[in-house]
């Protein structure tokens, strides 16, 4: 799956669409948010990011996001399966453990210097254009060519980046404890049970979470969790008893204090607070 489409098209659709795109919605695939012109902010997972030209911004699946449109702002938004891109590129990493798509471990931007910008936007331009030809002819070969340059080359810019600051050899690790809990948290949140899982000790996972994210595994496991409930809140129609069932809670009281503690509010009260009029 492989869509591109420009910010103003976006923008222009929403005026006589019953989509409501400014409303969080959770991504069903990878995207990229591309500004070649404008300013302002977007909306990833209920934190407000700003944005300007040369602003990259990806968004990981699973995560909520909304529009916040503005006159004169353009760019492309780049929407694609991890399968889409990986079908001719055997990477030896996943897109989820890539460190762009990682929103764990750092804001999911990247924000071009102004010698960079253009070329940039030049193989962005080559991906819109390949992806309208009529030309049908090789078309998913050379899309999947550009959108592995496009990914690769900003992965470089963001590792680039994180080194300045990182100094540990536990990315890896973390990187598969996260996945572990996005695989098992329905079943369990308790952290001996993922450290176990990983061959190693409870001490040491909580050192890797230290480093790779200043959190303790537990803490980490239980705002996987908070933010998964949020999620299904605002961009689901499922009730307080679906999401506590989905989130691994045996009764929905139960949630329902872990959602207050967390939030210091109910999950309805989040939800009718949060959650935008048409």
């Amino acid at each position: 799956m492989f869509e591109i489409t420009t910010l103003k098209t976006l923008s222009e659709k929403q005026k006589t669409s019953t989509t409501y795109l400014h409303k969080p919605h959770k991504l069903n695939n990878y995207c990229i948010i591309v500004i070649t012109n404008g300013f302002g902010y977007h909306f990833i997972d209920f934190k407000q990011y700003d944005f300007a030209k040369g602003t990259f911004l990806f968004i990981a699946k699973g995560q909520v996001h909304s529009f916040d449109f503005k006159p004169g702002n353009d760019g492309f938004i780049i929407t694609f399966s991890e399968d889409f891109l990986t079908n001719s590129f055997k990477h030896s990493w996943k897109l989820s453990e890539t460190w762009l798509f990682n929103y764990h471990i750092g804001i999911p931007k990247i924000q071009l210097k102004s010698i960079e910008q253009e070329d940039f936007f030049d193989l962005t331009e080559k991906l819109n254009k390949e992806y309208h030809t009529k030309n049908l002819f090789a078309r998913d070969v050379i899309i999947q060519s550009l959108l592995n340059l496009l990914v690769l080359r900003s992965e470089r810019i963001k590792r680039a980046e994180f080194l300045k600051y990182d100094k540990t050899n536990y990315t890896d690790l973390f990187f598969k404890f996260k996945r572990l809990t996005e695989e098992t948290f329905s079943e369990t949140r308790n952290a001996n049970y993922f450290a176990e899982k990983l061959s190693i000790s409870y001490k040491h996972l909580n050192k890797i979470c230290k480093l790779s994210v200043n959190k303790t595994a537990k803490q980490f496991i239980d705002d996987f969790i908070f933010m998964e409930s949020k999620r299904c809140l605002l961009s689901s129609g499922m009730s307080v008893r679906e999401i506590s069932e989905h989130t691994g809670f045996d009764e929905p009281t139960n949630f329902v204090k872990y959602f207050k503690k967390h939030s210091g509010q109910t999950p309805e009260k989040f939800r009718k607070k949060n959650k935008p009029t048409q």
